[in-house]
């Protein structure tokens, strides 16, 4: 992890681990510990843990997009298309928010970079297909290949168009809340279970730590996404 610390990786309760290393505490579903107090554990580093293929948003979005403009087929717009787009706006006492939102093209607001979009269509009540694709001069859709996963993309093509996604970091005592402009993507959300702690405001992605320590951890997983974030009392 950082800070000379290391995530335990264990079916042993955290009672039973405290006999062999008396630094460990637990956080979220997981267990923090100092790393030299555990010198004869085998080790894995966190991105492999995290199952983490994506470690620059950025880049994989310019390389996903370079390869979807040579996939392009024509398909009829449908009419509950909508398009991916950054809205910024204040937030409580924070001056400026940059969240997701989508709206219905063409509509000037829609995010484009190299000359695509992130498009979504409705496959039920709450459910929708994601792609990348562009719309013609003749108002048809030109549509690529079916994004898997479309929450990384929704990160990293803020981003890169330099409106990134804010995220707020609150610092209190003992504790940090970190709140998400969307729900986390696999990787992010396996780490926020091991060291946060379960509050009704996960569902708004609202996740709280009890452990001081794992704040640069998550913060530079947050980060690669390319999410800015923004510290507030």
């Amino acid at each position: 992890m950082t800070d000379g610390k290391s995530i335990v990786v264990s079916i042993a309760p955290t009672m039973e681990l405290e006999r062999h290393f008396p630094s460990v505490k637990r956080a979220g579903l997981g267990r923090v510990v100092e790393t030299s107090q555990a010198p004869q554990i085998s080790t894995q580093s966190i991105d492999s843990w995290l199952g983490r293929s994506i470690l620059d948003a950025r880049s994989w979005v310019d390389m996903l997009i370079d390869s979807a403009t040579s996939e392009l087929n024509s398909s009829i717009l449908s009419p509950d298309l909508e398009v991916f787009s950054v809205k910024t706006a204040r937030s409580g006492a924070i001056q400026r928010r940059s969240t997701p939102t989508c709206v219905v093209p063409p509509d000037p607001r829609m995010i484009t970079w190299r000359g695509l979009s992130l498009f979504r269509s409705k496959l039920g009540e709450k459910h929708h297909r994601y792609f990348l694709g562009k719309i013609s001069e003749n108002q048809r859709i030109l549509e690529g290949p079916q994004v898997k996963d479309n929450l990384t993309l929704q990160y990293g093509l803020a981003a890169i168009i330099g409106r990134p996604l804010t995220t707020l970091l609150k610092k209190q005592s003992g504790s940090f809340q970190i709140d998400l402009p969307l729900i986390p993507p696999v990787s992010l959300k396996r780490l926020l279970l091991a060291l946060c702690v379960d509050t009704p405001m996960r569902a708004k992605s609202s996740w709280l730590c009890l452990q001081p320590s794992c704040e640069a951890l998550i913060s530079g997983v947050v980060e690669s996404l390319g999410s800015e974030i923004v510290i507030y009392e």
